[in-house]
């Protein structure tokens, strides 16, 4: 291969990478906690206050829904830095996104060449649910990593098999299982499964080494929740009514909600034909057509492209078979569906009408991104609008113009830099500009936007003032009621539990002032507050010591956090 040639290569490589670094990284600290993030960050907070990385806990409970694994790397990192904050939290699942991105284009390089390979990454790395979960801190992009990666172990090794490769491939599984649950265990022996069954080699696999790799996994898998039984539980902790082994929770999380779901049961069974195209927005449309196309030519496919289109069609079915659903559980498909689509638009078969689907995507594309360009000379036009909104007038200035800004470039690769645009990424002539323009707009979306809108909730600096306004105030006589809020927890960095009052019983035994003054947090619910006032009826709740404010566009009743001070004669 020429220096030329080799160059041409490197580049779309570099470019790549360099986007998806961006992507992933910048920003990633800049908005507080929210959603379920709190229970990553507090579960970290007490594992290193405690020293205790076996019994994760929230304010001092044993928190055993969600296995061990994806705590450990915020915790490892956190001791490492020096450092535990929201980019820190969320850091293990932007880094599980980028090996999953690899992983995607190995896999895709391996089976359908250089071309499908870099446009399946550019592909995933600019879909909606894969950017979203990669900038959570969840677990949920850690056990995608784990089912993409587990995947591409067995093609590696496929041919010469052994009891290395076979550990390998059940290590991956078990960590991924010690994640989020089984989904990380069972995809990926049941997609391999289809594919030896297709190729006839399924007998190959049939070993004494395969099963001996798949004990010791098993077994390492099961340690964590005995080491977890035998060691005690940190001064003041609770135990959980699951036990403290963490087995139950595993069970009752990954079998149980599957064919009895006690929540997350409120979606119809069709529902992921929604959630789908949700997650790989904005290519939903190119998935439609990619599907139908790649399935309408089934009898001319090769055994790779087969395998593909029945995997898709599995993970779709387990997951929509299971009652419990939520439109981030079926994640894992994102980068089988990405690779479909990289196939349709750059791999070796000649779909029909796949140029005509090109032209729409440019066009459609570069409508959007004109309009938004007309709207740079509209916008300071209407914010100077007397009758505005008042919610408008407080929103960042950056939130408004960021994406008009960012349609800019976008529409000039649309339109003047059409042509190069592939030189650049690799990607196939016709899709490469609608591809990198949507990239470009992903860029402000969730490296801009979203951090700076998710920076106006106004959790964190309610907890922060409780931290600096009660920091003499004994801990037992600060109370969540009924409930605990981890974020508040975390943002206090309470040395020790603060109490949580379940019910009106444990309430009106808090509000007996012999031990000085109480504090009492809640939120304005309305039944809550009937609660606290059938218990102490003189409490002003509109007038609290401490209150989360409200923000733009929050309805005047939206729930909010307050904290009461309970003084004598209140009753």
């Amino acid at each position: 291969m020429t220096k030329k040639g080799m160059d041409s290569e490197k580049l779309p490589q570099i470019i790549f990478w360099v986007t998806a670094f961006f992507m992933m990284i910048f920003g990633l600290g800049g908005s507080p906690l929210w959603a379920s993030e709190d229970r990553w960050a507090e579960i970290a907070r007490q594992m290193l206050t405690t020293g205790d990385w076996f019994h994760p806990a929230i304010n001092g409970e044993v928190y055993f829904d969600k296995p061990l694994l994806s705590y450990w790397p915020i915790v490892l990192l956190a001791k490492i830095t020096g450092i535990l904050n929201e980019f820190i939290i969320r850091l293990p699942s932007a880094v599980s996104a980028l090996i999953a991105l690899y992983g995607t284009m190995k896999l895709a390089t391996k089976m359908w060449g250089r071309q499908v390979g870099i446009a399946s990454g550019w592909l995933l790395l600019c879909g909606y649910g894969f950017i979203f979960q990669g900038r959570l801190a969840a677990a949920d992009m850690m056990n995608m990593t784990a089912v993409v990666l587990a995947v591409l172990c067995f093609f590696n090794s496929k041919d010469k098999a052994g009891f290395w490769s076979y550990l390998l491939f059940w290590l991956i599984c078990f960590c991924g299982a010690l994640t989020k649950g089984l989904p990380a265990l069972v995809l990926p022996p049941i997609l391999v499964g289809i594919y030896v069954l297709l190729d006839g080699t399924w007998k190959k696999h049939l070993k004494i080494s395969n099963s001996v790799a798949l004990l010791i996994g098993l077994l390492i898998f099961l340690s964590t929740f005995f080491i977890s039984s035998g060691l005690p539980l940190p001064e003041g902790f609770q135990s959980s009514d699951s036990g403290l082994t963490g087995l139950e929770p595993v069970w009752r999380e990954n079998v149980v909600r599957v064919f009895n779901p006690f929540d997350h049961n409120d979606e119809p069974l069709f529902i992921y034909l929604l959630h789908v195209p949700r997650i790989m927005a904005p290519w939903s449309l190119l998935l439609f057509v990619a599907v139908l196309a790649v399935a309408r030519c089934w009898k001319k496919l090769d055994l790779n492209t087969r395998w593909l289109l029945l995997v898709n069609a599995v993970i779709f079915l387990m997951f929509s078979a299971s009652g419990s659903r939520r439109w981030y559980y079926i994640l894992p498909i994102a980068p089988f569906l990405a690779i479909l689509i990289a196939e349709y638009i750059g791999g070796d078969n000649h779909y029909r009408w796949r140029d005509w689907w090109a032209m729409v995507h440019c066009r459609v594309f570069t409508v959007v991104c004109g309009l938004a360009v007309l709207m740079i000379p509209v916008i300071p036009l209407v914010l100077s609008l007397d009758f505005l909104p008042e919610d408008i007038k407080h929103i960042p200035g950056i939130i408004i113009w960021i994406l008009p800004m960012a349609a800019v470039p976008a529409f000039a690769i649309l339109t003047i830099w059409r042509e190069k645009s592939s030189v650049y990424t690799g990607l196939p002539r016709l899709w490469a500009a609608p591809v990198l323009a949507a990239t470009v707009i992903f860029v402000g979306i969730f490296a801009v936007i979203y951090p700076e809108a998710s920076s106006l909730r106004s959790e964190k600096a309610f907890a922060i003032e409780l931290k600096h306004g009660l920091r003499e105030v004994a801990y037992e006589n600060i109370a969540f009621f009924p409930k605990v809020h981890p974020k508040v927890v975390f943002y206090m960095d309470a040395e020790k539990p603060i109490t949580v009052l379940n019910n009106v019983e444990e309430l009106k035994l808090f509000s007996d002032f012999s031990n000085g003054e109480k504090y009492l947090i809640a939120e304005t619910r309305s039944s809550t507050l009937e609660d606290i006032l059938s218990v102490i009826p003189d409490l002003s709740v509109e007038h609290a010591e401490y209150q989360e404010r409200h923000v733009p566009f929050e309805k005047s009743g939206a729930r909010k956090l307050k904290c009461w001070k309970l003084v004598r004669g209140v009753k």
